[in-house]
């Protein structure tokens, strides 16, 4: 008799390669993002997206009622109007940052609206390290009171736009998405410390929380002042050479101008 050949379906060996490429190609775009040329942006991107949540935006919105009951609001219905009022607000003023954002300018934004949220932070610590808010009498209730308003209004007009576009923007197309997924996770890792530690950190302290935040937005103000290169206007070859140059002026506004050979010779 002769043996009989037997053949399974013909593109099972086809489809075996294909999963086995698809799944080196994955690996490989995981690890790119390490890779030499992008690995100081994919830190960057990480660093700027949790310290966004670092710079206490949601300890503020998520225990709003809580900080103006602090602050002296005694009625639970006025701290819950105030703490509804701080979310319009800042709707509202995240409008006309989303239209303004190329003409600020990512680098500028981040920094000063850093060095604004830790003025804030450290006003409202101060006062309460201070023991100058009191819940019946005297303004230091009502500074604390408006200091959570401009915090609210300058997050959403720096920090609070500026960063999630930068963390993306400074990537190539290929580690474009797996970055910006890196960054979102730090992101969503610090959102959860925040809301975690908040009340803890209030609880045990009037003013730490507030001296907390207020460090965290500062020290990162200074680390972008020196390596975070301005990313309005530019394509993404010159940000690349942006970020290869150690010299501060080509983080700034000014545009990095190629020659153009043949012309002008």
């Amino acid at each position: 008799m002769q043996p009989i050949a037997v053949q399974g379906p013909p593109n099972v060996g086809q489809s075996t390669s294909s999963s086995r490429s698809q799944d080196k190609s994955v690996k490989d775009k995981l690890f790119d993002i390490f890779s030499k040329d992008v690995r100081t942006r994919t830190a960057l991107a990480a660093f700027l997206m949790g310290m966004q949540q670092l710079s206490g935006i949601d300890g503020v919105l998520y225990y709003a009622p809580l900080l103006f009951q602090q602050a002296g609001l005694a009625s639970s219905d006025a701290s819950f109007f105030a703490s509804g009022v701080s979310a319009i607000v800042i709707f509202g003023v995240t409008i006309p940052a989303l239209i303004w954002a190329d003409k600020w300018g990512r680098r500028h934004s981040t920094i000063y609206g850093g060095v604004g949220l830790s003025i804030t932070m450290f006003l409202m610590g101060a006062l309460y390290a201070g023991n100058v808010v009191h819940s019946s009498t005297g303004a230091g209730r009502w500074i604390v009171i408006v200091s959570i308003y401009i915090f609210a209004v300058i997050y959403s007009l720096s920090w609070g736009v500026g960063i999630k576009i930068y963390a993306a923007e400074i990537q190539p197309q290929r580690t474009r998405a797996s970055a910006t997924s890196l960054a979102h996770g730090s992101n969503w890792a610090s959102n959860f410390l925040v809301a975690l530690t908040t009340p803890i950190l209030l609880s045990r302290s009037s003013f730490g929380a507030y001296f907390l935040f207020g460090g965290c937005t500062l020290i990162t103000a200074l680390i972008c002042a020196v390596f975070m290169p301005e990313t309005k206007g530019r394509s993404l070859d010159e940000i690349e050479e942006a970020f290869k140059s150690k010299s501060l002026e080509s983080r700034s506004f000014v545009r990095i101008i190629r020659p153009i050979t043949g012309q002008g010779q």
